[in-house]
């Protein structure tokens, strides 16, 4: 259908644009902003991890998982919040969890890499997201992925929604420590890895 191709259309645009930088002969490193769905943000959904991807050559050398929290953390000083943030979210500080509020993905990336400069001393080359959807596709061209910290489940294209939003609510209402530390997008988008 003409909906169909139009997404693959715009999934290799974008594409295009991410491939020279990791195909470079230069060491490059890329952010990707892993996105729960099930709380909605401009640009898929609540930060949940970044992960640092470092190529060399094309190839994929080194993966870096950080938490929002801990980038947050690190920045010395309070980042102002846009005037929306305040508005709606009550929030006196800006904080990376929120870094994607803007709809426009290209402003919503110089943000994040910001954020990451200043928290962690690292200057990314490029920015991707990914929310639940698009993992779920991810994860539908392997057929399946298993999850360690998990206990092994089997998570498939058709299940991952489902699964997510069962181990976001576990993890409120079980006050598990051992839950709290797990963060079930992020131990998908390293199986995938």
């Amino acid at each position: 259908s003409l909906s169909e191709v139009r997404r693959e259309v715009l999934v290799g645009q974008q594409l295009t644009e991410i491939l020279p930088t990791i195909f470079s002969d230069q060491k490059r490193t890329v952010a990707v902003v892993i996105q729960d769905s099930a709380e909605l943000r401009a640009t898929g959904g609540f930060v949940q991890s970044i992960a640092l991807l470092t190529f060399e050559q094309g190839k994929l050398t080194d993966v870096k998982m950080l938490k929002p929290d801990d980038i947050s953390t690190a920045l010395s000083g309070i980042v102002a919040p846009p005037e929306e943030i305040t508005q709606f979210l009550k929030e006196t500080q800006w904080f990376v969890r929120d870094a994607n509020w803007n709809p426009d993905f290209e402003v919503t990336a110089k943000q994040i890499a910001w954020f990451l400069d200043k928290g962690t001393g690292t200057q990314v080359d490029g920015v991707v997201a990914l929310n639940t959807s698009s993992l779920a596709q991810i994860v539908g061209v392997f057929g399946s992925v298993k999850l360690s910290d998990f206990g092994d489940a089997e998570i498939t294209d058709k299940n991952l929604s489902e699964r997510a939003f069962s181990s976001a609510k576990a993890s409120l209402t079980e006050n598990d420590p051992a839950l709290s530390d797990k963060n079930f997008l992020e131990s998908v988008f390293v199986a995938v890895l």
